[in-house]
């Protein structure tokens, strides 16, 4: 696997080479968007919010890994005769925006309201036990808790959904409802300084309303501004997206 590479490069105190059949990290899935280029080089903390978002080229817990003992990741094609490749490391040569678009097309968004009058006490319990559960996007507050469940990144979503159930029937007559709607994705910018971009959310709904896709959550932290949508308008949203933010500003390696 991904991560018995790099732990065994960090072993040898060498740097690691992961050989798939991509030659490299690229904007986007070519198989999706035909006009992707490959990335030259990515710093961890990006290839990480890529793996979450759920490009699969790497793992995010190989190039955490591989952050913590310092070690440089190449990402090559297997066939030798395909040249390029994707730089893994520290502090690459960076601008802020965004660099690439990724999707995870099997989200479950979990979701409960509450009843007036529940205790601090109470609702940090709760907030501790849906924490427990490694939701994206996790909200917690006095009138209720939602958060994304990845069905295709976790091979115990079945048993976290169980474990959602059985927290809001611990809530008794504290829950006022609760929710488990199916067929949404994740559609995700990654890149740098997305925070800072104050501009960028405009252009990105902008960009999905004239495609056709309705939004139905928006989020953003200093990695990725993400955006749950209806899992058939998937595909729209990521084309859509890569074509408005990255288009001709993305850059190829040699």
């Amino acid at each position: 696997s991904d991560t018995t590479a790099v732990a065994l490069a960090a072993a040898l105190g060498a740097d690691c080479e992961i050989y798939s059949d991509v030659d490299g990290v690229y904007s986007a899935d070519p198989r999706e968007v035909p006009e992707a280029v490959r990335l030259g080089e990515l710093d961890y903390e990006a290839m990480q919010a890529l793996a979450r978002a759920g490009a699969k080229v790497l793992h995010a817990q190989a190039v955490q890994l591989a952050e913590e003992r310092g070690i440089a990741i190449y990402a090559r094609h297997v066939s030798p005769g395909v040249r390029g490749e994707t730089v893994i490391r520290r502090n690459p040569a960076q601008r802020a925006g965004v660099d690439a678009i990724a999707s995870d097309a099997s989200i479950t968004r979990l979701a409960l309201e509450l009843r007036p009058g529940l205790s601090h006490a109470a609702l940090a319990s709760l907030s501790a036990e849906l924490g427990a559960l490694g939701l994206r996007y996790l909200r917690v507050d006095g009138d209720g808790a939602s958060g994304l469940l990845s069905r295709s990144q976790r091979t115990d979503a079945g048993a976290a959904r169980d474990r959602f159930a059985a927290i809001t029937r611990g809530l008794g007559r504290s829950l006022k409802a609760a929710f488990a709607i199916e067929d949404l994705a994740l559609v995700s910018c990654i890149g740098a300084g997305i925070e800072e971009r104050a501009e960028l959310p405009a252009t990105a709904i902008t960009a999905l309303e004239e495609a056709g896709v309705q939004i139905r959550q928006v989020f953003t932290d200093t990695r990725a501004l993400a955006f749950v949508v209806a899992s058939s308008e998937r595909l729209a949203a990521v084309q859509a997206l890569h074509r408005r933010l990255i288009g001709a500003r993305a850059h190829p390696s040699g």
